[in-house]
């Protein structure tokens, strides 16, 4: 059985994935973007690897500085987040209209109807990672199913950089497996993406589940050098 057709993108910490992307020396390293020179400075953005340090935005500045000794620290680029959010955008309309934002480097895809003109929705979704990478350095997490809930819910499971194309039967598995607090944190009914231009849905809230058989499907975790990031 196929899966459904509403992609969700997810772009996982798109302002430290950003700032990493154009400043080698923070590979390999946890930082955080936050307004260093304000007296209550919290936390913008988090990396990766800051994040397996148990960082969180929202959190004081001067904890997580305390939590992980010789943290990076980058202020915001408030321009360049909002053109790189602006060329998923752009991309995602090359595809079809039916597109939605969903807050911060998240967007809603409706690739229905759209097989002759790039394959199956699979396909579709592997071109414009591909796009998305080349033109952005930027590798969201990326899932595919009959609906808006399901691809966000795994999205935040398999996350960052992963694709997976769920069936309906692994669609109702992945949602059963994931805390309440996930499933209804923020949540809000969601309808099938609309044209660009109309009023649009929020997505459900944040958290991540635990490990799921369906790990063993997931694609694009392979850790590839992203290019530097590029607003061409």
């Amino acid at each position: 059985m196929g899966s459904g057709t509403i992609l969700h993108v997810n772009a996982v910490g798109l302002m430290a994935a950003i700032e990493e992307g154009l400043d080698p020396v923070l590979r390999g390293r946890p930082f955080v973007v936050a307004n260093e020179g304000s007296a209550r400075a919290v936390v913008l953005d988090v990396s990766h690897l800051a994040h397996r340090e148990g960082l969180r935005r929202g959190m004081p500045l001067a904890l997580v500085c305390n939590l992980v000794p010789g943290l990076a620290v980058r202020p915001p680029r408030a321009e360049l987040y909002r053109g790189a959010e602006e060329r998923l955008w752009r991309i995602a309309l090359e595809y079809t209209p039916l597109v939605e934002r969903a807050g911060p480097g998240h967007l809603f895809i409706d690739l229905s109807g759209t097989t002759r003109l790039y394959g199956a929705p699979e396909d579709a979704t592997q071109r414009f990672r591909s796009r998305v990478l080349s033109e952005t350095g930027l590798m969201p997490a990326l899932a595919l199913s009959s609906t808006k809930t399901a691809s966000k819910v795994a999205t935040r499971v398999f996350r960052p950089g992963g694709f997976i194309a769920l069936s309906s039967g692994e669609e109702n598995l992945l949602v059963r497996r994931q805390p309440a607090s996930l499933l209804h944190r923020g949540h809000r009914r969601h309808s099938r993406p609309q044209r660009a231009g109309s009023p649009r849905d929020r997505a459900t809230g944040a958290g991540t589940g635990g490990a799921c058989p369906l790990h063993r499907r997931l694609a694009g975790q392979s850790g590839a050098a992203r290019p530097p990031f590029s607003l061409r």
